[in-house]
């Protein structure tokens, strides 16, 4: 783990119990739910171990990743039934593998555009700590 990465900071807590974001374990990643919820739902699932670059990690993990992020996709959208799923999985702010889930409402602003047209609202739509164990709940609920 990389002393001055958010993403590893997270991961450590997650394994220690003490991160309130806290949805699931998987075999390679945790999934939490996001800081934000300018779309409700939104998740993100963070890879345990410090790898800026998904081509770094051996084919079977890339696999591994994949199906997780695709449980965690799913448990969403069941939770929260958006009109679609968006995936992004960029690194350029914090070097560490990580994916954005957002679950997309017609209802969005610009839904038909990607989500970080809004970015700068994220942080007007803090989650709030009744709200995230609500979130949490229906996302575990549907993991399968």
């Amino acid at each position: 783990m990389a002393q001055d990465c958010l993403i590893c900071e997270r991961v450590r807590s997650a394994k220690e119990g003490k991160n309130p974001y806290f949805i699931h374990e998987f075999k390679n990643s945790y999934l939490v739910i996001g800081d934000h919820q300018y779309f409700k739902g939104y998740s993100v699932l963070l890879l345990k171990d410090h790898i800026r670059e998904l081509h770094d990690l051996p084919s079977a993990r890339q696999q591994e990743l994949f199906l997780e992020l695709m449980a965690a996709g799913k448990a969403v959208f069941e939770a929260f039934r958006p009109w679609k799923m968006n995936y992004s999985c960029y690194g350029n702010q914090i070097p560490h593998v990580h994916w954005h889930i957002f679950p997309r409402y017609e209802s969005d602003p610009d839904h038909l555009h990607q989500p970080w047209l809004h970015s700068p609202d994220f942080g007007k739509h803090p989650t709030q700590e009744s709200d995230r164990i609500e979130l949490i709940a229906h996302i575990k609920a549907n993991l399968k």
